[in-house]
Order: structure tokens, then sequence, then C-alpha cells
């Protein structure tokens, strides 16, 4: 069995959620499902400022969707369900009322990227490059595609999704992925700590007000995501047949 966990912790205000799986911290339903569970229960918790999401391990940050995840998928309605778990990722990080940052080391790949532009804020390190793989497997990066072009541009996620290619730190730093960019693991931790301190000492209304106006024109994201996610599940079913 392919060992994964969700770990939460609460220090100072600060909500923190981890998660591992070892075939690259891919993300499989349970882990979604759990992960978003957290996110809900940390945006309603009076003692939580603000929510911190990261991963275990060293060289990944989040590989996205589990093939194993995929390869049990038998029908259109598991497939979709499985795919609607990133939708509902980012509907949950959306609809959460406190801020929401990630702190990315590694490689980031497909769903892993979704979740990232889908938080509020993110810090990464200087080995955090990115890469939508899903065209090369004859599929495409539609669910998480809403939160690419809003954090991102239409011009850097369509490049991004047709070439599949590798980008740089700095590159998603340049196209408004990553807030900030620091040299090492101890640089990342030190600055998401300091920027974490911070937010928890500020107005919690204000922000979650600032929130509703940044996400302003996705009202009606979740019944887009449901589309695409059953869109998806098609091409998955195809490709895995």
């Amino acid at each position: 069995m392919t060992q994964e966990l969700v770990k939460t912790d609460v220090n100072n205000q600060i909500a923190k959620i981890s998660f591992y799986s070892e075939k690259a911290n891919a993300l499989s339903k349970n882990m979604l499902s759990e992960i978003c569970t957290h996110i809900d229960k940390f945006g309603k918790d009076k003692n939580c400022k603000v929510i911190l999401i990261c991963s275990e391990g060293e060289k990944t940050f989040c590989a996205g969707a589990s093939f194993q995840e995929f390869q049990k998928v038998t029908n259109l309605k598991n497939a979709t369900e499985y795919l609607m778990g990133f939708g509902n990722l980012i509907l949950t990080i959306k609809n959460c009322p406190k801020l929401v940052v990630t702190k990315v080391h590694g490689k980031v790949v497909g769903g892993g990227i979704g979740l990232i532009a889908a938080s509020d804020y993110s810090i990464a390190s200087t080995d955090a490059s990115i890469k939508l793989s899903e065209v090369a497997l004859g599929i495409g990066p539609f669910v998480i595609e809403p939160a690419l072009r809003r954090k991102m541009g239409v011009a850097n996620t369509m490049h991004m999704t047709f070439d599949t290619e590798w980008r740089s730190a700095e590159w998603a730093l340049n196209s408004g992925l990553y807030a900030k960019l620091v040299d090492s693991k101890k640089d990342l931790d030190k600055t998401t700590n300091a920027y974490l301190e911070f937010i928890s000492e500020k107005q919690t209304e204000s922000l979650s007000e600032l929130k509703k106006i940044f996400w302003k024109g996705y009202e009606n994201l979740d019944k887009e995501l449901k589309i695409r996610a059953t869109a998806t599940a098609k091409f998955v079913l195809e490709y895995f047949d």
C-alpha cells in the first residue's frame, strides 16, 4: 500500500497543513478530501488567523494527480469524482475566509501548480520549478486552468500548457505564481515564518473582504469546474483504456 499522510498543527494562531505521499507527493482522492476538510475547519476556527499548506520530503513539492489513482478508475463517475477533488481544493481555498499561504520547495507538476495558484500567497525556493504535463498525456489541465489563468494570466498559462516544458522558479515568480523567491530551505522556512507572523497580527475580517475582491468574477466557478472535471474524465478513461 502506498504510504500517504496529511498532518496538521496549530501554533500562535497559525494553522499548518502538511502532506506527503511516497510517489513524489502526488495527491490521492483521500488526501485531497482530507486537505479540504482541514482548510474548512481552520477557516471556521476563531483561534486561527492564517493557514499554511506545505509538503514533506526534499525534492518535490507535489507531483499533482496520482497515476495509481487514475489506474483504479473504471467509469466516468469515479474519474470525475477524483478530478473534482482538485476542483474542490481550489473552491475550498477560494471560499476560506482566512488567507491560505503555500510554502513551495522542489519540483511542482500539474495539480500541484493548481494548489499554489489557488492560494493567496506563495513563497518558494529557487529549486521550485514547474511543469504542466497534461497535454503530453493526451489530456489537459482543464480543472486547474481557471486558478492558473487568474494568477498567471492567459498567455503564461497557455504557453506552459501547450509546450509542457519545465519552467524555472524565476519564471514562476515573474509570471505571478510565486510572490517571493528565496535561495535555500533555511531561508524558505525563515521567510515563510516571518510572513505568517506578520499576517497573523492583521485584522481577519478585512483580509477576508480583500480575498473576496480578488476572486471577483469567479462566483460560478463551482459549476464550471464540475463541467470541466466531467470532460477531463472522458479523456482520462481513453488514455488509460
